[in-house]
């Protein structure tokens, strides 16, 4: 939005919306929330001033989703992450994670000094290191 005070007031509203919305937690065997796999959703900046990039990563390094969103606020329903979002993305995680996971969103700012978060960029940074070595290998 080019609209500063349109872009507040529609941030606004939609951070009221989240407010009642629950993040997605699938936990089929009742354990402990903190022992399931952990899903962060973050904003991670804006390359072109237009649109921010949404990352949806896994506590081991694997980036899962992306999004491109008008305003941070959006970006949490952009990626899927609440209880009452659509169903294929879950159906698809719940294939992957078959003991369970859960869903956390961080602002731009918590995402930036967040250590779960810069652990799981390092492990995604090793994995895209580790393939690309593998790709380099001749046959």
């Amino acid at each position: 939005m080019k609209n500063p005070i349109a872009e507040q007031q529609y941030s606004t509203a939609i951070e009221k919306e989240n407010a009642k919305r629950k993040m997605y937690i699938y936990n089929p065997e009742n354990k402990p929330n903190q022992s399931l796999t952990q899903i962060f959703g973050f904003n991670n900046g804006s390359d072109d001033g237009d649109y921010l990039q949404g990352i949806l990563i896994v506590d081991d390094g694997r980036i899962i989703a992306s999004c491109l969103s008008i305003t941070e606020a959006q970006i949490p329903a952009d990626l899927n992450m609440f209880q009452d979002s659509k169903k294929d993305l879950h159906d698809s995680l719940k294939l992957l994670f078959p003991k369970g996971y859960r869903m956390k969103f961080f602002t731009i700012d918590k995402a930036k000094v967040d250590r779960r978060i810069k652990k799981a960029m390092q492990l995604n940074q090793l994995r895209q290191t580790e393939q690309a070595n593998v790709s380099d290998k001749p046959n």
